[in-house]
């Protein structure tokens, strides 16, 4: 056999051990573990968000209509915390006033705004501050509520549909176009 054949394979191979082991050498020199390791937490807490919030046109009538009771007044969606009680609050309203000492949901008409016209609002039956507009409201939230427990499924947000009653009987019944915004809030502990 031809040595310096094998004398160049042989230095070939060497080369080429030397090339793997300087790419597969490691660029750093040294390396120290820290004492305190990383540790990743995170916290999770109660919570509610809001889904769609409907309020409902109440539609035109004839100023001579008897007071309107039970009709589809919007809904509301929640989704909260499994297990998580809370509540839903409505406020008097934008355009509540003060009937002997009490506060009164209203829609105010647009064209004059001193026309008012007195409506109360339901949920599943039980009145959202009670079952005519003289309830006693605070300035902020009505004296009720609707109370439930979350299921924490934030696709298919828990509804809760309302009925209203409107009292045209306790209005001027002038012609106009009559209107009210009402706050919702949720609370948790």
């Amino acid at each position: 056999m031809n040595t310096s054949i094998h004398g160049k394979i042989f230095f070939a191979a060497i080369a080429l051990s030397l090339i793997v082991l300087i790419v597969a050498h490691d660029s750093f020199a040294g390396s120290l573990v820290l004492g305190t390791p990383l540790t990743p937490t995170i916290t999770l807490e109660n919570s509610c968000i809001a889904g769609t919030i409907t309020g409902q046109d109440f539609d035109s009538w004839p100023t001579t209509s008897a007071d309107l009771t039970n009709v589809s007044a919007g809904s509301i969606e929640v989704a909260c915390s499994n297990g998580l009680t809370y509540r839903i609050l409505l406020n008097a309203g934008l355009h509540s006033t003060s009937f002997m000492g009490m506060t009164v949901r209203n829609m105010q008409g647009t064209l004059d705004p001193t026309e008012k016209i007195p409506y109360a609002l339901y949920y599943s039956g039980a009145a959202v501050g009670d079952n005519n507009p003289y309830e006693t409201y605070t300035v902020t939230m009505s004296a009720a509520g609707i109370s439930a427990t979350g299921n924490g499924d934030t696709v298919n947000y828990q509804t809760y549909d309302l009925t209203a009653d409107v009292y045209f009987s306790m209005s001027s019944r002038a012609i106009d176009d009559y209107n009210d915004t009402v706050a919702v809030t949720v609370q948790w502990p």
